[in-house]
């Protein structure tokens, strides 16, 4: 089968695999927890670059993807290296280190109750219409946080692609859903 390698290359395909397997019901479960997944379970293979862009366009429309592009470039330019922004431990790492390197004495002291990593391992949440972040409190500590703050936000707004082990209960039909027929058509917007 084909590689893919770009939004392009998946959008001219679309039409294509809707006609093929646009009926296919065991085929659309799997599409919709993770299409990544579905289109390598047809015989795909997609770049892990593409895969990245595929699933920021999916989740947050071209939009929000350029926006959610740009805060990571500008958080990792402010933090002076690249890590996993989607793993909340490496994050968390990574900002421990650049606020301790970055404060002077006196500031450590008054802020020794509040430490980073638990900022930022607590999750934003939604909570009566609005998003809340206690990685709020210390967005003065450095100048990475408020784009991270940002970030999160905009990351915490749309579920993420189902992972292996949820690939692998919805194939195997262990947990029932209140779902009994999917089909996908193509619309122009």
């Amino acid at each position: 089968m084909a590689t893919i390698s770009s939004v392009h290359d998946m959008q001219m395909l679309m039409p294509r695999l809707l006609e093929k397997y646009g009926n296919d019901t065991d085929l659309a479960y799997i599409a919709l927890a993770n299409p990544l997944a579905a289109l390598e379970k047809l015989g795909y293979t997609i770049t892990d670059e593409a895969k990245t862009e595929l699933e920021t366009y999916a989740r947050f429309g071209k939009q929000e993807m350029e926006r959610y592009n740009e805060l990571k470039a500008k958080i990792f330019s402010l933090a002076g290296s690249t890590f996993n922004l989607q793993d909340d431990n490496e994050t968390a790492a990574v900002f421990e280190k650049l606020v301790e390197k970055n404060q002077k004495p006196a500031a450590k002291k008054e802020s020794a109750s509040l430490k980073i990593s638990d900022l930022i391992l607590s999750a934003p949440q939604f909570v009566k219409d609005k998003w809340t972040d206690k990685l709020e409190d210390a967005k003065d500590i450095h100048p990475a946080i408020p784009a991270l703050l940002e970030f999160r936000k905009i990351e915490n707004s749309v579920p993420r692609f189902a992972d292996a082990a949820t690939l692998e209960i919805i194939q195997q039909k262990k947990q029932s859903t209140p779902l009994t027929k999917i089909a996908f058509r193509l619309s122009r917007k």
